[in-house]
């Protein structure tokens, strides 16, 4: 049986011959409002296929010595943990070392939760104020609290996995 993640490395490799499996990428889907413009849209119905895959990714992919490699290893690693629990796996760092800024210049915690800090462009496009403010306060202990969209997304977990390093190196 051919699989999926094959077809599309074989799809890859018409366009790019020397495409390598461990230049590939996997991450899991979310829904956002905001970001993927897809909340109605049920994502994670195939938990079951896509550990399967993470699981032979990482087979085959081996571990290498790379920072950017440990992050990967360390997101696919607690994707189950996602999975089982419907929450990010640590504590996430979502306004404390990170954010995300749109193309309309509305700061978020991140790409998956709506909840927006502020404008950038209304505010002078002063980010240092809109961060030191009361809303991303209130929104980063929200965070905290565990009251946000919980995702597990590269762009949430790769920062929050230096931010839990002992934690994260042991799952």
């Amino acid at each position: 049986m051919r699989r999926p993640w094959t077809t599309t490395l074989a799809a890859v490799r018409q366009i790019i011959p020397d495409f390598r499996r461990d230049e590939l990428h996997l991450n899991v889907g979310h829904a956002s409002g905001h970001y993927f413009d897809n909340q109605a849209t049920r994502v994670d119905a195939r938990h079951g296929e896509i550990l399967r895959a993470i699981a032979d990714h990482r087979a085959q992919t081996g571990g290498r010595l790379h920072p950017v490699k440990f992050l990967e290893d360390r997101y696919q690693a607690l994707v189950a943990n996602y999975y089982d629990t419907g929450k990010s796996p640590l504590p996430c760092t979502a306004l404390s070392s990170s954010c995300f800024i749109d193309a309309y210049w509305n700061l978020f915690a991140c790409s998956i939760w709506s909840e927006q800090v502020g404008n950038l462009r209304a505010n002078g496009f002063d980010l240092s104020d809109l961060w030191h403010g009361s809303r991303r306060r209130e929104l980063r202990d929200a965070v905290v609290e565990q009251r946000c969209a919980h995702c597990w997304t590269p762009c949430e977990a790769y920062p929050t996995i230096p931010g839990n390093l002992a934690r994260a190196a042991m799952a």
